[in-house]
């Protein structure tokens, strides 16, 4: 009642059975409360309740066991909890409300933020665009905290990877080919990059901050149809325009044979290259246009809640001298890849 929690009706009945002395749970209910927060520390409500919480008896009692004791913390566990039962549902509130304990420096808004994303995009039907596109697997409730992360994670550098693409000059260095019975395929799309992911066993699912750091483009070599090698093109040290082998490795990245370097310098040399005007300022309109819209469904659920500013418009910067790049998930997703378990991808950094 302190915090102004239900409506004026609401809290004028819960006052005035109270002051009949009318049970406790007559009181909570006129005022709208689940009887489980009773057992809540004082501490726990530091800032005002909003909105329908969750309640029922099954509910109540599957949270009975996870209710958290440090009162330095309590408040952010009861917020956590309602905004994912808000966001997500049930079964999601629960399962955060059992596994907070365990999750490293779960207190970090960003850690808590980027894990109801996800999610939320897993618990949608339906297709939310590349948001639901882009899950390598759903979250449900046998997961565990560790891994949970893992999957996070992955979905926002699948993300950053879609950005990225999107903010790139396909026409540049886009050819294709063969040479020497080699055949040299560009991946253009996130479905090239994550099915030669798959295929070769590499990072390339992750790809999209080194992508947006350096102009780079990168083909997959095969022969005869089966994947040998991944080759990256990225501009000579002498002339921006003319591109040099990079990186060319197999399977695993591990080294890969003569005839394939030589199959790809041949290819190299058969290329007519030719400069495209495509400024730093396109760059990163076409890159936040794309960020805008793989995350507008969920920042349309979060309107009105306190966390709509966690995932926000990003900023941009150039730089001297070097490719412009977008900052798409803002700076906190640095922060957010420094905490994350580290699961045999290449983990997301801040974009340069």
């Amino acid at each position: 009642m302190v915090t102004g929690f239900g409506t004026e009706a609401r809290r004028h009945a819960c006052w005035e059975l109270v002051l009949s002395g009318a049970p406790l749970r007559r009181a909570a209910q006129a005022l709208g409360m689940p009887m489980w927060m009773r057992r809540l520390p004082p501490e726990a409500y530091g800032a005002p309740l909003s909105g329908p919480l969750p309640d029922g008896e099954r509910f109540a009692r599957r949270i009975a066991n996870s209710l958290l004791s440090d009162l330095e913390l309590a408040h952010l566990w009861l917020r956590h909890v309602l905004l994912a039962h808000r966001l997500v549902g049930e079964e999601f509130a629960l399962w955060l409300a059992r596994e907070m304990c365990q999750l490293f420096n779960w207190r970090s808004r960003e850690l808590f933020t980027l894990l109801v994303a996800w999610a939320w995009f897993s618990s949608r039907p339906g297709n939310l665009g590349q948001g639901s596109e882009l899950l390598a697997e759903r979250w449900h409730r046998a997961l565990g905290t560790e891994r949970a992360f893992e999957l996070a994670s992955a979905w926002c550098a699948r993300i950053d990877l879609a950005i990225a693409l999107d903010a790139k000059p396909r026409a540049l260095w886009s050819f294709g080919g063969t040479a020497c019975a080699y055949e040299f395929l560009p991946l253009r799309t996130v479905a090239d990059f994550l099915a030669e992911a798959r295929a070769m066993g590499n990072c390339l699912d992750s790809y999209g901050q080194h992508l947006s750091r350096a102009n780079v483009r990168v083909f997959s070599v095969r022969k005869a149809g089966v994947r040998v090698a991944v080759l990256e093109l990225a501009p000579h040290s002498e002339s921006a325009i003319i591109p040099t082998i990079s990186q060319l490795k197999g399977p695993r990245n591990t080294r890969v044979a003569t005839a394939v370097w030589r199959a790809a310098y041949t290819w190299l040399g058969q290329q007519h290259f030719r400069p495209l005007e495509f400024s730093h300022t396109q760059r990163s309109r076409l890159a936040f246009n794309s960020w805008r819209r793989i995350w507008a469904p969920f920042l349309a659920e979060l309107r009105g809640t306190d966390y709509e500013s966690e995932i926000r418009r990003p900023h941009w910067r150039s730089t001297a001298g070097a490719s412009s790049s977008a900052r798409a998930h803002s700076r906190h997703l640095a922060e957010i890849a420094a905490r994350l378990p580290r699961a045999g991808h290449c983990i997301i950094r801040e974009w340069g």
